[in-house]
């Protein structure tokens, strides 16, 4: 779990894993637009890299100040079964004890990603029409 050349060190009390950089950049820029300071975002990198880095986590620097967890993966094309796999990689491992809440996205059982959850944001803006032009 290391990121570049420095060893990944955990600094805040809340953890957001999710699949890959762009959720990383995504959830930073809404986190601090919401001045949400408590929550570090760390990719996974890909849903394949889940267990292994959720075995991987109890090692890590500072995992003890932890108190929550919160882990994303997108539906792709099932919601159920991204789930499941979410499930099963958590209770398999020794974070489950920290009880991570869990967000298949766009939510609702619905097939995509978290870029359709924010496409599904703007229907109702002005803009939309460009959006979809585009």
């Amino acid at each position: 779990m290391a990121r570049g050349s420095k060893p990944f060190v955990v600094e805040k009390s809340g953890l957001l894993l999710c699949e890959g950089e762009d959720e990383v950049n995504f959830f930073n820029a809404w986190f601090q637009e919401l001045k949400i300071t408590n929550v570090q975002v760390v990719a996974y990198n890909g849903k394949t890299k889940l267990a292994a880095t959720l075995h991987d986590l109890p090692k890590v620097s500072g995992f003890d100040r932890v108190e929550f967890i919160a882990i994303t993966r997108d539906a792709d094309d099932d919601a159920a079964a991204a789930l499941r796999s979410l499930e099963s990689a958590v209770e398999k491992s020794a974070v489950a004890a920290k009880k991570p809440k869990l967000f298949v996205l766009p939510g609702e059982d619905r097939q995509g990603a978290l870029e359709t959850l924010w496409l599904s944001s703007l229907i109702e803006h002005t803009y939309a029409k460009c959006v979809d032009s585009f």
